[in-house]
């Protein structure tokens, strides 16, 4: 069966702009270290029912934590660089990750000091990928995916590794 576990916020940025905004500029600083733990007592015999139903498809994880994989950083975007975003979008199953892969074709810098880029993908990251990693051809985090560009098809917004290294004093 499938397991959950408790979170601990280690830290988390401040939200500058309300995302809701718009005109204060389409992209926010919104980003927290988290550490998974072993959920405390008072849920540790909960379950997360199928559907409000009496199956029990996740319980809470008891006993030793897991080793997970850890993605490192790299040097930042590159213009014209290949990258993948890896993740679980909203039409993926929960236990599929979904991979898009593109080109970055522009940096910049946010309204907020932001430093961002573009990806351009034939079949770019589907909604639901926001806070999914951006790898560059060495398997480095590059950026962080945050939003899909409304006016153009096939391009998104990605936060560079620059400033995720430094979202949490």
């Amino acid at each position: 069966g499938k397991e959950f576990y408790g979170v601990k916020i280690l830290c988390a940025s401040t939200l500058e702009v309300d995302p809701m905004e718009v005109s204060k500029g389409p992209v926010s600083r919104d980003i927290a270290e988290i550490q998974l733990v072993v959920p405390d007592a008072t849920y540790a015999l909960w379950g997360i029912l199928a559907g409000g139903g009496t199956t029990i498809i996740a319980r809470a994880h008891q006993g030793p934590l897991p080793t997970f994989p850890v993605l490192t950083f790299g040097d930042g975007p590159q213009e014209r660089g290949q990258i993948r975003v890896i993740g679980f979008g909203r039409a993926a199953q929960a236990e599929e990750k979904t991979i898009a892969t593109g080109t970055i074709t522009l940096t910049a810098v946010a309204k907020d000091g932001t430093p961002v880029f573009e990806i351009q993908s034939p079949a770019r990251p589907e909604r639901g990928s926001s806070g999914s990693p951006v790898l560059n051809d060495q398997d480095r985090v590059v950026g962080m995916y945050t939003w899909n560009d409304t006016s153009n098809d096939a391009a998104g917004i990605a936060i560079s590794s620059a400033a995720l290294a430094r979202a949490c004093p």
